[in-house]
């Protein structure tokens, strides 16, 4: 069971010692709450109910199956609701797939466990709804349909016959009005729930129905499907549904939200689920990110919809427009001119001088790249990356008004010709795949020509890994003090130091830590310094433990020695600073990791001193965080602007990044360092991220372990956010 407003874990209903009845059949089908919040009611496979407590999970009574089923049958449970009181309980059995049709709707006194009434016998039972002015509807089929006076029990509305098709799920709409019934073949099919009245069926997904729900506060229904889409759509007064945004899942664990005009927001791994189609040609997301990656226009498309966070995600869209020097209104005047993308309107690319190697003994590969601008526009740059990670390119003959770009080339005019020459690394079998596009002044991308080249070339040197952590927890201003994020940035260097040998060689590790007063924005260009003697083939390691701040235009701040925290702006390091610095840095191996609280948001300015929340779990203890006075846009959620702060596809500095960014009062601590730090530690230092002990551990892996291990180590109350800038580099990071 988990809380919903913050999705902390608060019970777990796992077996007790000897207990063998919690999971009847090994499946408990669904749940329903009692009206006091300290009991639940499980529907077993089997067909019993067992009423739990949620305290102790220890089980206080057992309602009886269905009896009469065919032999070596059961009625599996498939609707449970509590009255109003909490006395009595209705359950819906039915025993499915048989000739002989059984299933019923039995009430139940649930302090003696007696079954009360029989309310329909021997008929199709299906999902319980429950409707807004305390009457819940039921059935099997279509053709079965009624609605009934929850206290009562009573027949009140019979909903006209339509078809005899399996109702998978129910939902009544927010107001009452309507009631919405899914089946298979995608259909919804919705009855006046005054009348009974058939009104409509639509078509909304390419498989079975199986989840409805209707949002109280607003008119917004949730459709579930077993095509693995979800649907959010708006309810009309006469019962239409339209919907506003579909979520589809990409694997077990990622999604793509997509609005119905085609802008998206999508999961750290959920890129390679979006794919767009002109005319008879495919092209992966890249191609119009700029212009369709929009979360605040998803967030928008609901009508619950926080408008301060929406605003605050669309000005994180707009600095990321002005960090690629392109200009907001031009983007918009593009959109209101063509409603979708047309080829012709693209810039053009291409890679001259005929096919190249596959594979080369050099140590870098020569591009003669031409580009042309659309009609009507000029271009800006020539992007270059391999493996995701811009490439330090350098130009052959000097080309007029061009110089060098952290991932390319800054240009002018409408046309480019040039020969460009990229640096490879022999790493991995010296696999190497560059991609390399045209950007015009209005961000639109040319689409991406892709190669790969393999380097046999021998390694100059074993490859060396250079690690800087900075950590502050000593403030100019004493009242944000922290206690443990100058020794998580020692733990972290001293962790990388004593790494143990690569296959590839006796590890090289340079490290600089900078704690406390050495930690200030000037300190950045001593960082730059440092890391600038990374090769490519080298692995570079930033880590950052203390305050994260959001300012008053929703901008994450990584709180310096000096911050002022009412105005982290003046002295503090922006997120998007710690991705120019390892934009410039040449390895292709680079590793961002945070361990920062938030600050910033409260809305109200005297909150100078929050009181600690209970721990979570023995030894763990809070990490107290003061508040900023100013509020963020979205400051109610701040953890969703950082998220999609440290999320963002758009290609920058090609790091992987894994971020502690969750929790909005407070981060917690343990055993003397920040969870999520402890956690890195374990993972690492411990092998426990390893899938075998001699194994090397890979980015996916410990990010994998860091988000399970905080989590579990937080009862859910701290949750990391991650960004994989490439799922094809995973590259071992000890």
């Amino acid at each position: 069971m988990f809380d919903a407003a913050s999705g902390a874990l608060l019970t777990d209903l796992a077996p007790l010692p000897g207990d063998k009845q919690l999971y009847a059949n090994e499946i408990a089908e669904l749940a329903a709450y009692h009206p006091d919040g300290m009991r639940i009611a499980l529907g077993m496979r089997d067909g019993r109910v067992e009423i739990r407590r949620l305290t102790d999970h220890s089980l206080l009574r057992v309602l009886p199956p269905l009896s009469g089923v065919q032999p070596g049958l059961a009625a599996p449970v498939v609707g449970l609701l509590f009255t109003t009181d909490g006395t009595r309980l209705y359950v819906a059995a039915s025993e499915p797939s048989t000739s002989d049709v059984h299933g019923s709707l039995r009430l139940f006194d649930l302090e003696s466990g007696a079954l009360i009434a029989e309310l329909v016998s021997n008929a199709r039972m299906g999902p319980i709804a429950l409707a807004p002015d305390a009457r819940f509807a039921t059935g099997g089929l279509t053709s079965d349909l009624k609605i009934y006076e929850r206290e009562t029990g009573k027949p009140v509305v019979v909903c006209e016959p339509r078809r005899e098709w399996t109702v998978a799920s129910l939902t009544f709409s927010a107001d009452g009005r309507y009631l919405f019934a899914g089946r298979q073949s995608g259909v919804v099919m919705t009855w006046d729930a005054r009348t009974g009245a058939f009104v409509r069926e639509q078509s909304l997904h390419d498989d079975w129905v199986e989840a409805l729900a209707a949002d109280p506060a607003t008119s917004l229904i949730l459709s579930g499907s077993k095509d693995g889409t979800l649907k959010i759509q708006s309810a009309a007064p006469d019962g239409t549904l339209t919907p506003r945004v579909t979520i589809v899942s990409v694997g077990p664990e990622d999604y793509v939200a997509i609005t119905a005009d085609g802008y998206y927001r999508t999961s750290a791994g959920g890129a390679r689920g979006v794919g767009y189609r002109v005319n008879d040609a495919v092209f992966p997301f890249e191609q119009f990110d700029l212009r369709y990656n929009r979360p605040d226009r998803v967030l928008a498309a609901l009508a619950s919809a926080d408008s301060s966070l929406v605003e605050a995600l669309a000005s994180a869209y707009r600095r990321r427009l002005r960090r690629l020097g392109l200009d907001e209104p031009a983007i918009h005047a593009l959109e209101t001119a063509t409603g979708a993308p047309a080829l012709e309107n693209l810039p053009m690319l291409t890679i001259d001088g005929g096919p190249l190697p596959p594979v080369t003994a050099d140590r870098s590969v020569a591009l003669q790249i031409s580009a042309k601008a659309p009609p009507g526009s000029t271009l800006s740059r020539i992007r270059l990356f391999v493996d995701d990670v811009p490439a330090a390119v350098s130009l052959d003959g000097a080309a007029a008004q061009t110089a060098e770009a952290p991932d390319g080339l800054a240009i002018q005019g409408t046309t480019f010709s040039g020969r460009v020459r990229v640096p490879l690394t022999t790493r991995y079998g010296g696999r190497n795949q560059i991609t390399v596009s045209a950007i015009d002044a209005i961000g639109r991308e040319s689409p991406i020509a892709r190669i790969e080249i393999t380097c046999t070339a021998e390694p100059e040197r074993p490859p060396a890994t250079y690690v800087v952590a900075l950590g502050v927890s000593q403030y100019r201003d004493r009242r944000f003090d922290l206690q443990y994020a100058d020794a998580d940035a020692a733990s972290i260097a001293k962790l990388f130091a004593s790494a143990p040998a690569r296959p590839s060689g006796s590890p090289s590790v340079q490290t600089l830590v900078l704690k406390n007063a050495d930690v200030t924005r000037d300190a950045l260009e001593r960082v730059r310094g440092f890391l600038s003697r990374a090769g490519i083939d080298d692995t570079v390691v930033l880590f950052a433990a203390g305050h994260g701040l959001l300012d008053a235009d929703g901008e994450y701040w990584f709180a310096t020695y000096d911050t002022d925290f009412a105005a982290p702006a003046a002295k503090g390091i922006a997120y998007e600073d710690f991705e120019s610095v390892l934009s410039s840095v040449r390895a292709r191996e680079k590793l961002l990791l945070l361990d920062t609280c938030h600050a910033g948001e409260s809305d109200r300015p005297e909150e100078l001193g929050a009181v600690a929340p209970a721990p979570p779990q023995p030894g763990v203890t809070a990490r107290s965080v003061q508040i900023a006075p100013q509020a963020a846009p979205g400051a109610g959620n701040a953890t969703a602007v950082v998220e999609e702060l440290f999320t963002n596809l758009s290609r920058g500095s090609g790091a992987q990044v894994i971020a502690a960014a969750a929790g909005a009062e407070f981060a917690f601590e343990r055993s003397g360092h920040g969870v999520f730090t402890a956690s890195v530690i374990e993972a690492l230092q411990e092998r426990k991220a390893a899938a075998e002990a001699r194994d090397a551990i890979t980015v996916s892996a410990l990010l994998d372990y860091v988000i399970r291990r905080v989590r579990e180590a937080t009862g859910g109350r701290q949750t990391p956010t991650a960004r994989r800038a490439s799922s094809d580099f995973d590259f071992p990071i000890y």
